[in-house]
């Protein structure tokens, strides 16, 4: 998807805000909970199946632009990051493995979002393209970044668009609007 955009908007560029030093170390956090919260382990893993099981049922079921619908609300960025928040007490007081689980999946994302910072300098239009995973976290840390602002995605998914971006018609994601507007992109293949 980024590339198409891109190539629509005339763009030179793609470039990528991943950050792959610092991945979701939960190892310590996986062995330990096997042995020492076995009900903690069940209850995660009931989560991921039934995540899994849905998210692939919406992919067979959904257009794209039905299922980017769905991802982009609130509702689905709450359960994505409680997924985190699921094993963080494991092993509180003690080892802090469920702690530092959680602490290295927002350490990657805090550094994704430096990325971004580095290239959405002001005066500069961005799209930022990346997984729910991701989404979630960066969307928190843009509402609460003094020098950025955000347009939302949904009207333009909805095929509305904001009616201050254009009176009286109807748009798509994909319209000369926004391709006439980007300066360069921001793009992340989601691996997860």
């Amino acid at each position: 998807m980024s590339f198409r955009i891109a190539r629509k908007a005339g763009l030179e560029r793609v470039h990528c805000y991943d950050e792959r030093d610092i991945e979701w170390g939960a190892d310590n956090l996986f062995e330990y909970i096997a042995t020492q919260e076995p009900a903690t382990q069940a209850k995660m893993d009931a989560a991921i199946a039934e995540l899994t099981n849905r998210t692939a049922e919406d992919h067979y079921r959904k257009s794209l632009g039905q299922f980017l619908l769905q991802t982009y609300s609130e509702k689905e960025d709450r359960l994505n990051k409680s997924l985190y928040l699921m094993t963080n007490s494991a092993g509180a007081g003690t080892n802090f493995y469920g702690t530092d689980a959680a602490a290295s999946w927002w350490h990657r994302n805090f550094r994704m979002y430096a990325n971004i910072q580095k290239l959405a300098t002001p005066d500069t239009r961005s799209i930022v393209i990346g997984g729910q995973g991701h989404k979630a976290i960066l969307k928190n840390l843009l509402q609460i970044d003094g020098e950025r602002q955000a347009v939302d995605i949904v009207p333009f998914l909805r095929n509305q668009g904001p009616s201050e971006l254009n009176p009286g018609k109807s748009t798509t994601l994909l319209t000369d609007y926004i391709f006439s507007r980007v300066r360069f992109m921001l793009s992340s293949i989601p691996f997860h």
